[in-house]
Formats: C-alpha cells, structure tokens, sequence
C-alpha cells in the first residue's frame, strides 16, 4: 500500500497517527448497572452494522467486555479480519462495552470518520493487516497490527468529497445488490408456476394446439384436462419404495460412493465422483445400488426439505443410498423424470406430504405415503415426454438467468472494491490546491499530542461504568 507516489497535498501515516485513546473499565465493578455489550457476533460483516448488541448487568459481564466506545468509533475485529466484522458506531451506541477482541479506532481531527471506514473496509488494507495474522485454528491480529498498519490521507475537505462520491456511487451498487438478492425467491417462485402450469396441462397448449385445456376434477385433488387420468404411485411402480442404507460412521472414508442427502437438491445435484465413500459388502452393493432411472426421494428431513426427489442418470453412478431416502422404479411407459417433475410441483408436492409426520425440527414420510400419492397422467408417454421437454426448457431458461444474475451479483462486489481503490489513489476526485495539505494537519496534532503527553495508540485503562 505505500511506495506509490501520492497526490499533492497527500500523505502517508499510519493508523494510529489518526486515532485517539480510548477508555477502558471494569463493569463488574458495577454489578447492578445495565451495559450495552457489541461483541463480534454483534456485527454483521455483510452491511458492516451493529445488530443486536447484548444488554447485561455489570456482575454478568464476560472478562472481554472492557472498551468503551464512542459515536462514530470504527470497530474493528481483530479475529479473523479477513472476514471483515467491521462497523461505525452509531449515536444510539455511544458509551456501549465492546470487546477486547475488536480494535477501537476513534478518529482524531485529522480524518473524516467516513473516510476511515472506506479504508478499513477496503481489500487492499485487509491484506495488509493479513500479513500480521497469527495462528491457523484462531487466526487473529492484534491492536498494534491495525495502528501501525498504513493510510493515506488526503487534506480533510477532500476527504469528505471522497467519502461523498464513493457514497454515492455505492448507493448504486447497493440498489443493484437488493434487487439481484430477491431473485433467488422470485426464481423459486417463477420455477413453480412453471411446474403448476405444466399439470394443468397450460405449458404444452402450443404442441397440441389447444386454445386451452378443458379442466375436469375427475375425483383428482385439482383439475387436470379432460382426457388426462389420475392414478396411485402404486399402479406405477415396479420396484419399491426400498429405505437406504444405514451405516456408522466408522465404515465411512473409502471405497463405493454413497448418495447423501446433501448430494442433491430439487435443481441440482452432484456427481459420484464428489460422493462420500463407504465399505459395503457384495449383498449391500447389490441390495442397494443406484441404476439410471431410478427415482430417488428424501423421507426424513427439515420439513422445508422433506421430499425433495432425484432421477438417477450416469453421472450419479456408480453410487449406493443413504437411509435417510427411499429409491423406487417405476413402469418403462412412465418416464421417472415426469413423476419427479409433479412431486417437485406445488400440487405433487400437497399430495406427497399430506401425510407426513411432524417433529420439532424434521418430518417424515414413509413407503405407504409415497405409493399413496396421486399422480395426473396423460393419455400416454409421447404426451409426457412433450411435457417433461417443455419442462426442461423452461427449467434451462431459468438456470442460466440465475447464474448470470449469481455473476452480476458477484461483479458488484469487484466493483465496489474498484471504486474505493480509485478513490485512495485520487482518481475519483479533482484536488483543489486551496486545501490544506494532511502533512500540516498532522504535524499540528502530533503536536498537541506532544504537548498533552498522550500517546496515540491504545486505551487509557480505568474503573466505573461505562458513560453514553
């Protein structure tokens, strides 16, 4: 970050030459009076904001809980600072504890606390602190890490122009980030409708040329068209529903892939080669091995999850499967990847769980409950076949506007780090010659520094409460 030639009217200093003491206490020497408490899970490293701060009573304060801070206070983590738990103290706040693992850094009249913030916050100073990062399973810095570490100072009328220009120009990104971050709902959202539609028989109007389906109930849970028929799961298998495989843990590590629950989602799923191994014997691999076609579904889960289903192609073989999901077969004039399609919709979805048995933080289903379930079939296979490509389209579609939308969401990230790197360079604004140069402004405040006898790093250490 130094060597770089500076603007005019810049200079190089370090943090603690622009930060000013603070206090610490001792707030169990109060034990009845009540303390706002920001420790690092108070931090959210994503808006970089406090968030619910602990209230506590001095005699139950944790032994980190010892800084005073002030508004406008830059908290800083020196735990893990690459994860970047960073945040500005709001007026709200003022005279709150935080912890002996958050570095304090109150600004001195020689910086904008906006500015300070910006810096912090920035990649480049984070890799910089990074190299005084100590210990692998605790990484962490220390305060004398974050004071000695380097910044450059523009005068302090172009500070603040800075800190409005990268504000601004934020602002943007920040209006594009909450706009891509609901899509992911909107997606899922989009994604059932496309199925709903695709049992109603709406997605296909246009392959056979119908101006619409002509709904019937047919004694059915919802309409399907007319000439469509609802039929039990049982009058479609072949064979199954077989519950997987349990094994400890201790078989675990090598040997045959093993589908896992976490392997696949409803739109997504793994390859064998990314499945954990276990030791099976001959009469496991061949009671419970994994052929194309099969259907696999999840019968014990977190109810947000219970029910999600699989068609097994080559790339999940070879493979074995867990307990915790069933596999069935179903007959060669049904395709599996229709009946997949209708559990993952809406109404399939009703339909396979209405019985599902509710505990506190899972659910399940069981063999009975999947052959019980309804599916609406059309008069034959070359029709489902239409509608699972009609699916599958649509499905694509959707796929690759997410990832394009995972890309931008990604890109805003470089963007916003772009920004401030131009800023800290002084290509974002003109400088005005009329400013005063940070070199006087420091120079007179190391002065006054002198002059009081206060060090510039560090908190004064002290007894009593904290006072807002």
């Amino acid at each position: 970050m130094s060597g770089r030639e500076l603007p005019t009217g810049w200079e190089e200093a370090t943090i603690g030459d622009v930060i000013l003491p603070y206090q610490s206490i001792d707030p169990t020497q109060s034990p009845n009076e009540t303390f706002t408490y920001i420790d690092i899970g108070s931090i959210n490293n994503i808006t970089n904001h406090i968030e619910n701060p602990k209230i506590i009573l001095g005699r139950d304060a944790p032994s980190r809980a010892r800084r005073v801070v002030a508004r406008n206070d830059l908290l800083y983590s020196t735990v893990r600072p690459y994860l970047k738990n960073i945040a500005q103290v709001p007026q709200n706040f003022d005279g709150a504890l935080t912890s002996t693992g958050i570095a304090v850094l109150r600004p001195s009249s020689a910086v904008s606390p906006s500015y300070l913030r910006h810096w912090v916050l920035s990649d480049d100073f984070t890799q910089e602190v990074g190299r005084s990062m100590d210990g692998s399973l605790y990484p962490a810095i220390r305060d004398v890490d974050v004071e000695s570490a380097p910044i450059t100072l523009p005068p302090l009328p172009e500070q603040r122009r800075i800190v409005e220009k990268i504000e601004a120009l934020t602002a943007r990104s920040r209006r594009a980030r909450e706009a891509l971050d609901s899509l992911p709902t909107l997606i899922d959202r989009y994604r059932q409708s496309i199925l709903a539609a695709a049992f109603r028989g709406d997605l296909t109007e246009d392959v056979w040329g119908n101006d619409a389906p002509q709904l019937t109930q047919k004694n059915g849970p919802h309409p399907i068209p007319h000439d469509w028929e609802w039929m039990d799961m049982r009058a479609l298998v072949t064979s199954g529903p077989q519950n997987g495989l349990y094994l400890p843990k201790t078989k675990y590590g090598s040997g045959h892939p093993i589908l896992r629950i976490d392997n696949f989602q409803d739109y997504s799923s793994d390859s064998s080669a990314n499945f954990k191994k276990v030791e099976l014997t001959p009469e496991e691999q061949e009671n419970y091995h994994l052929v194309d076609e099969d259907l696999v579904i999840n019968r014990v889960n977190a109810p947000s999850h219970l029910g999600k289903c699989m068609v097994v192609s080559e790339q999940h073989l070879p493979a074995v499967f867990e307990s915790n999901m069933m596999r069935l077969r179903v007959r060669d004039d049904i395709p599996a990847r229709y009946i997949a399609y209708f559990l993952k919709s809406p109404q399939g979805r009703r339909a396979l769980l209405s019985n599902a048995k509710w505990a506190v933080n899972q659910a399940s289903i069981n063999q009975g409950d999947v052959l019980s379930t309804t599916i609406p079939l059309p008069q034959n296979t070359e029709k489902m076949l239409k509608i699972v490509a009609c699916v599958d389209s649509a499905l694509t579609k959707i796929e690759a506007f997410r990832v394009e939308a995972t890309v931008a969401r990604d890109r805003l990230a470089t963007l916003d780090q772009s920004i401030l790197a131009k800023a800290f360079r002084g290509k974002l604004v003109p400088q005005d010659p009329n400013d005063e140069p940070a070199s006087v402004l420091l120079e007179r405040i190391r002065a006054e520094r002198a002059a009081a006898g206060v060090a510039p790093r560090r908190g004064r250490r002290g007894r009593g409460k904290a006072s807002a």
